[in-house]
């Protein structure tokens, strides 16, 4: 049985580096989930809760954008 080993970080000098499959992956959920913030932010000033939506988006959008950082 092998023993599960952490993913080392990726050299950020080296030629011709391409993005992961799971760098992809992260990107598109990123992408998506902010998609979702943003629907639920034009729903919010459609009903006149303007300030209540951009505060929900804002921490959203906070929350997603950390998440990207430290995984990139």
């Amino acid at each position: 049985m092998q023993a599960i080993r952490p993913m080392p970080p990726r050299d950020p000098q080296q030629e011709h580096r391409a993005a992961t499959p799971l760098e992809l992956l992260f990107d598109l959920v990123s992408v998506i989930a902010i998609a979702v913030a943003a629907a639920g932010l034009h729903h919010a000033v459609a009903e006149a809760h303007a300030v209540e939506g951009i505060l929900k988006f804002v921490a959203a959008f906070f929350a997603i954008w950390w998440a990207w950082m430290n995984f990139t």
